[in-house]
């Protein structure tokens, strides 16, 4: 059961801030260095995890039979590919 107070509108710079904030220690980092066990690098599996947010959000907001293309608030249209 969820305890905590719904987020509102007032959250969104909060996340903002921590989103933003968050990669900045890793930034000097060297991400092209292998993931163990994987044929990818540590930036590729950062770029492929990003990829699913937009496309979960696309899915829910999606009315069945749409075929006109979408896109977010930032102008960007997920990539068919990387979604579905």
């Amino acid at each position: 059961m969820i305890t905590e107070p719904a987020m509102d509108g007032s959250d969104v710079p909060h996340a903002a801030d921590l989103a933003a904030t968050f990669p900045a220690p890793l930034s000097s980092r060297d991400w092209l260095r292998n993931v163990p066990g994987l044929d990818l690098t540590v930036a590729s599996v950062v770029a492929h995890a990003a990829e699913g947010p937009p496309c979960y959000a696309v899915d829910l907001t999606a009315v069945p039979g749409m075929t006109a293309p979408l896109s977010s608030a930032s102008g960007r249209t997920p990539s068919p590919s990387a979604c579905w």
